[in-house]
């Protein structure tokens, strides 16, 4: 009897069904992982992995999905179902900057959480170091665009 893909892929482990597609055109990140499902508890901790270069995860969000549940059903948590206590992460991901080479090849790094500001906002990194003339071009293209000026 053969399956398709992979010896210890689920059966019907489908890349894009809804459930694993999720993160197909965006980056998991804490804040964008739902904390309490299995397959997205620990995904946004596979995002710029040491050693990996030229993107952001070493596998497809939809695999990475399978190894987070995995790593659940081995008995990984991030809360104690006894007492509730959730441990603070030591690190945190922050994303690639604009003078990284790419931001769809350069991964972003974990920096330790007490060195990265709650104020950085990479919106404001960005619109920063952009010059007063191009900040000025960009604020009247947004502008056409919302009042649908195209």
């Amino acid at each position: 009897m053969s399956r398709q893909g992979g010896v210890n892929l689920p059966p019907g482990f489908d890349p894009k069904n809804p459930k694993y597609s999720k993160f197909a055109n965006r980056l998991p990140t804490r804040e964008t992982c739902d904390l309490t499902d299995p397959s997205e508890m620990f995904l946004w901790m596979l995002v710029a992995l040491p050693g990996v270069n030229g993107g952001h995860q070493a596998f497809p969000s939809s695999y990475n999905m399978l190894i987070s549940e995995h790593f659940y059903r081995c008995g990984a948590m991030l809360t104690c179902p006894e007492c509730g206590y959730t441990k603070q992460p030591e690190k945190v991901y922050v994303a690639p900057t604009t003078s990284d080479p790419h931001w769809l090849t350069s991964p972003g790094t974990w920096k330790n959480a007490e060195d990265v500001g709650d104020d950085e906002d990479p919106f404001d990194t960005a619109l920063d170091k952009m010059t007063p003339q191009f900040r000025a071009k960009l604020f009247a293209r947004l502008e056409k665009r919302i009042k649908g000026e195209h």
